[in-house]
């Protein structure tokens, strides 16, 4: 980090020569002086944080990513990535969720309480009436490969600290993406399924939207019905480099963490790993979360829905944040829609 260089204040001959109304506006400007330094250290701070993360995402596909010349755009971004402890939280600013406090989880058991990853750096509980703004539904557009529509209005707040994914059965499906998302890190989600009947899958996906070079990571993804899920690795380049499997009722609550560092691509569920890479599909690339129930034309089975708990987001020792995001409330897209796309911004833009 950054540090201003520091004025040398002869204080002790300025206090010998003040009377003791020049002794107190004395002790005043020094107070000040310091203030204004550290004022200075702390957005020097954020703005080496942001130029940095702007840097990584430099040079991604469809010209989403670019330097930016006055770094300190990033404001009051208040979240740090340095300093992060392998086995914890975070040691920045914890930001909470715009969507109410904690509630009793329906998960009992979590990763990330087996594993001590402390405080996350972001969380969702949806306790509010309306949707964390930070969490941004697809559409309306086409589903999955085509098929079907993606809408904003099959997202359903459920009053209850959850919010509900749904899908008609014949083709109405929802999807949504959470930001800022990170470069190496953690995620776990809390969530069941209605019927299982309809593809379901946590993952996460490049800022960049430049896949395959930019990976993905599904690390809960229906591949049975409602009792059976996969860990998908998409390694940048292209394909599924490694596969892992689990069997788990997800007509029942069930916590899904990833745990993704340059060493090794983790899948948990309930605490339990099921998924183990020793690499990272040589993905260098900022990710962010995304939940989906899409629409497969052999899955018309009747109504489905994804409800889901809670979401939480951990950086790790070597996670770089993302610069790349939407706005609090603005919408995403699945298939690259013109302005749904994430574009440069700093944390403190993508969070309200």
């Amino acid at each position: 980090m950054h540090n201003p260089r520091k004025k040398q204040l002869d204080t002790a001959k300025m206090l010998q020569q003040a009377s003791r109304k020049q002794k107190t506006v004395a002790l005043v400007a020094i107070v000040a002086a310091f203030a204004v330094l550290g004022g200075v250290f702390v957005v020097a701070s954020h703005a080496d944080s942001f130029a940095k993360g702007v840097e990584a995402e430099d040079g991604q596909v469809g010209g989403n990513a670019k330097k930016v010349a006055d770094a300190s755009a990033s404001g009051g971004n208040k979240v740090t990535f340095s300093n992060v402890a392998a086995g914890g939280g975070g040691t920045g600013t914890i930001v909470p969720g715009a969507d109410g406090p904690a509630d009793a989880s329906k998960c009992a058991q979590t990763a990330s309480a087996k594993f001590n990853w402390g405080e996350p750096q972001y969380s969702s509980y949806f306790n509010t009436p309306t949707l964390d703004p930070t969490w941004h539904p697809y559409g309306p557009e086409p589903g999955h490969q085509d098929k079907g529509e993606r809408t904003p209005a099959t997202v359903i707040m459920n009053g209850d600290g959850t919010v509900s994914l749904k899908s008609d059965g014949q083709g109405s499906t929802a999807a949504m993406s959470w930001y800022p998302g990170q470069l190496y890190g953690r995620w776990e989600v809390c969530y069941k399924v209605q019927t299982g009947d309809q593809h379901y899958v946590a993952l996460t996906w490049p800022d960049a939207e430049n896949w395959p070079e930019g990976g993905e990571l599904d690390f809960s993804e229906e591949s049975g019905g409602p009792t059976k899920q996969s860990f998908f690795l998409h390694c940048a380049a292209g394909g599924n480099c490694n596969v892992g499997s689990t069997n788990a009722d997800m007509r029942q609550y069930h916590a899904f963490a990833l745990e993704w560092t340059p060493n090794a691509t983790i899948g948990y569920v309930d605490g339990n790993q099921f998924f183990k890479a020793d690499n990272d599909g040589q993905i260098k690339y900022q990710h962010h979360l995304c939940l989906q129930l899409d629409f497969f034309e052999d899955h018309k089975t009747g109504p489905d829905a994804m409800i889901v708990d809670w979401t939480k987001q951990w950086p790790v020792a070597q996670s770089k944040p993302s610069t790349l995001g939407l706005k609090p409330g603005e919408g995403a897209t699945g298939v690259g829609v013109s302005g749904k796309t994430p574009r440069p911004l700093s944390v403190s833009e993508m969070r309200p």
